[in-house]
C-alpha cells in the first residue's frame, strides 16, 4: 500500500510540474505596411505595462503555440504591439487553462474548447468592438468626434446594460468589472490622442469624457493589472492639460473640477 501511495504521489508531483497554460491560435491578418508577420508575441502585464513573455513563430499555416507556466490568474496580450493596442488582443488565463482562437482581419474568434472567463471576455469584446476600430485602426476610417461622440453615447447605453453570464470565478469577477471600465476609458483615450479631421470644441465633449477623473481612475490597484494602466495615465492628464490650455484663470478653475 506504501509502495502504491508513493507512485500516486511520485505521479502527481510530475503531472503538477509538467502542467502548463496552452494557447493555440492562428493569425489571419493582412501583413502590415506590406511587410508579413513572421511572428506573435505573447505579453503579460507588469505595473500597467506590457512586457513580452513569449514569441512564436508562425507556421505556413499561420499557426501559433504558446505553453507558460502560471502561478496566478491574470490578463495576458497576444499580438505584435509592446506600446499600443493596435494588433493586440485580451484574454484571461488561470493556471492550465486552454485558449483555442483564431485572430481575423476584423476581430478574432474564439473556436474549440475555451473557458467561462474566455467566453466572457469574447462576448464584451464584440459589444465594445466598434468603439475599440474607429479609436485603434484609425487609418481605416475618416472618422472624427462628429461621429465617434454619438457612437459612445449609443454604446454606452448596451455597455450597462452588459451582464455577465459567468458568476462563478469570485476573482475574476472583480478584475473583469474593473478591466471593462479601464477598456472603454481605453478607446476613448485612444480616440482623443490620435489624429482626426477634426477637432471638438470643449461643448461638444459628452458627459462621459466630461466625467473622466484622475482620482477615480487611481482609486483601486487594478489598473496596474490592466494591460494599458499607465497609458491611460499619461493620456487623462494629457486630455486635461489640453482642454484647460488657453482658458482665463476663472475657466480653468471651474473646468478642472471634473478631473478631481
Amino acid at each position: 500500500m506504501k509502495k502504491v501511495l508513493l507512485l500516486l504521489f511520485s505521479f502527481c508531483g510530475i503531472f503538477c510540474m509538467s502542467a502548463q497554460t496552452i494557447i493555440n491560435g492562428i493569425w489571419n491578418r493582412d501583413p502590415e505596411w506590406g511587410k508579413k508577420n513572421t511572428k506573435v508575441s505573447l505579453f503579460e502585464v507588469e505595473n500597467g505595462i506590457l512586457k513580452e513573455l513569449a514569441a512564436s513563430n508562425l507556421s505556413p499555416q499561420n499557426e501559433f503555440l504558446f505553453a507558460i507556466n502560471q502561478t496566478n490568474p491574470a490578463f495576458y496580450v497576444i499580438g505584435t504591439s509592446l506600446l499600443s493596442s493596435v494588433n493586440n488582443f485580451v484574454f484571461y488565463l488561470n493556471p492550465n487553462d486552454r485558449l483555442n482562437v483564431i485572430i481575423n482581419n476584423d476581430r478574432y474568434k474564439l473556436v474549440g474548447d475555451n473557458t467561462p472567463q474566455n467566453k466572457e471576455m469574447e462576448r464584451w469584446y464584440n459589444l465594445q468592438f466598434p468603439l475599440e476600430d474607429k479609436a485603434v485602426y484609425f487609418t481605416k476610417y475618416l472618422s472624427s468626434y462628429v461621429d465617434y461622440f454619438p457612437l459612445l453615447e449609443e454604446k454606452l447605453e448596451d455597455i450597462d446594460a452588459f451582464k455577465p453570464e459567468y458568476l462563478d470565478d469570485v476573482v475574476f469577477n472583480a478584475a473583469f468589472e474593473k478591466y471593462r471600465e479601464y477598456n472603454i476609458l481605453n478607446d476613448v483615450l485612444t480616440f482623443l490622442n490620435t489624429p482626426r479631421t477634426a477637432h471638438p470644441q470643449d461643448e461638444d465633449y459628452p458627459d462621459y469624457i466630461n466625467r473622466i477623473s484622475l482620482s477615480k481612475i487611481t482609486d483601486s490597484p487594478a489598473l496596474l493589472n490592466y494591460p494599458y494602466g499607465m497609458s491611460i495615465l499619461e493620456r487623462t492628464r494629457y486630455l486635461k492639460n489640453r482642454r484647460l490650455k488657453a482658458k482665463t484663470p476663472e475657466e480653468e478653475a471651474k473646468k478642472n473640477r471634473w478631473f478631481l
